[in-house]
């Protein structure tokens, strides 16, 4: 590029040191820390729609991986077609814990810390919560089993279900997002 006087810009310049060229290129280079997986990393054996059919109720829960790593859920069971019960869950990460939240029926949340799990298990506790204080999840095949205990006014308890992987339904319009059971693999 030339100047208003016709002198090339690059004739006025000195050339750098080249250890400033050595520290520039060093500093690029260095690797920043790798972030810590998120939830849907760890879990994403979760991820999809899961059912449990027992006559007259459906329990079906939904996991589906946020923009931020985290994992949104819903789970609801319908008596003859009517809401019977709902709950919005959350799985996070707080600090280096997993954090499973739950809003049973839009009541205030209640919080459980990962105390175990494994490549396709995973265990959350909250000792201080009456029913449940421990939600478990173990991936077997194509079937999740989940479990719920803690006590009960009438004693210790314990539920299970045996949920099946569902085909994901779609919106109407929308496309199957990847990675979904459904979506482009």
């Amino acid at each position: 590029m030339r100047t208003a006087t016709g002198v090339h810009l690059l004739a006025h310049m000195r050339p750098a040191h080249p250890l400033v060229f050595a520290a520039l290129l060093a500093a690029c280079s260095t690797p920043a820390a790798a972030p810590k997986p998120g939830p849907a990393d760890e879990l994403a054996w979760l991820i999809g729609r899961w059912q449990f059919a027992d006559n007259p109720a459906i329990t079906e829960e939904r996991w589906v991986r946020a923009p931020d790593g985290d994992l949104i859920g819903s789970s609801r069971v319908l008596v003859e077609g009517m809401l019977g019960f709902s709950e919005t869950l959350n799985i996070t990460r707080q600090g280096d814990q997993l954090v499973y939240l739950a809003w049973p029926s839009g009541q205030d949340p209640v919080e459980f810390q990962r105390t175990s799990g494994g490549a396709t298990s995973v265990v959350f506790e909250n000792p201080a919560h009456d029913f449940p204080s421990r939600i478990s999840y173990t991936l077997q095949g194509d079937k999740l089993e989940a479990k719920a205990s803690g006590n009960k006014p009438s004693g210790p308890a314990e539920e299970s279900w045996t949920l099946q992987r569902m085909p994901d339904r779609p919106v109407p319009g929308a496309q199957p997002a990847a990675g979904t059971v459904d979506g482009p693999k």
